[in-house]
Order: structure tokens, then C-alpha cells, then sequence
């Protein structure tokens, strides 16, 4: 007979992502930082989780610096996470200038850089 006090060894992701996804799940709630928002974008990911990928994906485009743009970018890229993706396109280019001096734009994809200049060609 097995025993309601075995326990469950989760090892594909840290303790305070693990709350965070229980809580989403059970409360809707969730109290995001930058790691796990990040983290839990791979786990909705995995496990397809759409509302948490959406509420993930706006609190990281909420969060975007320069410092962190290029992992988001990775991010938006590896999970095809549009709306992560686009936010990064209009962090890009509503900071072009002071990107540009920055030596985070070498940090960025070919393919990201190509996005931008193909938006910044349809504004024109």
C-alpha cells in the first residue's frame, strides 16, 4: 500500500519557479521577478501552458533594459514567444540612438536585428 507521505522530487526546476507555477495554477495569482518569470516561460512552454506564457511573456517585456535585452531576445527566439518578440522590437526601437553606442546591440541575433529594420522600414 503505498503512503500519502512519499514524496514527489521535482528536479527540472528551482523551488520559488515550482511555487510560482502551483500558485498560477491553483490561484491565478502569481508574484513574478525577472528569474522566475523567465524560468516559468519554460515551464509554460513545456507543459503548454498559454495564459501563463502570456502573463510571463508581458511582465518580461515590462522588465526589458538594455542589459537585459539580448536574453530576452534568446528567449522570445527559443520559446517563439511573440509577444516577448515584439515588445523587444519596440524597446529596440524606441532606444535605437542610445542602442546603437551600446556594446549590448552586438549581443543581439541576426535575425532580431533583420526584424527591426524590416519594422523600421514599414514605418517609414
Amino acid at each position: 500500500m503505498e503512503s500519502w507521505q512519499e514524496k514527489i522530487k521535482i528536479t527540472d526546476m528551482k523551488a520559488g519557479t515550482f511555487k510560482g507555477l502551483i500558485r498560477h495554477l491553483y490561484c491565478e495569482k502569481l508574484e513574478l521577478t525577472e528569474e522566475i518569470a523567465s524560468e516559468l516561460l519554460g515551464i509554460a512552454d513545456q507543459y503548454l501552458l498559454p495564459e501563463l506564457r502570456k502573463v510571463c511573456e508581458e511582465y518580461l517585456v515590462e522588465c526589458l533594459t538594455f542589459e537585459n535585452l539580448a536574453q530576452r531576445v534568446e528567449e522570445a527566439e527559443f520559446y517563439q514567444a511573440q509577444i516577448l518578440r515584439e515588445g523587444a522590437i519596440v524597446f529596440t526601437i524606441k532606444n535605437l540612438e542610445m542602442l546603437s553606442r551600446s556594446e549590448e546591440k552586438d549581443k543581439l541575433s541576426k535575425e532580431f536585428i533583420v526584424a527591426v529594420i524590416k519594422r523600421l522600414s514599414q514605418q517609414r
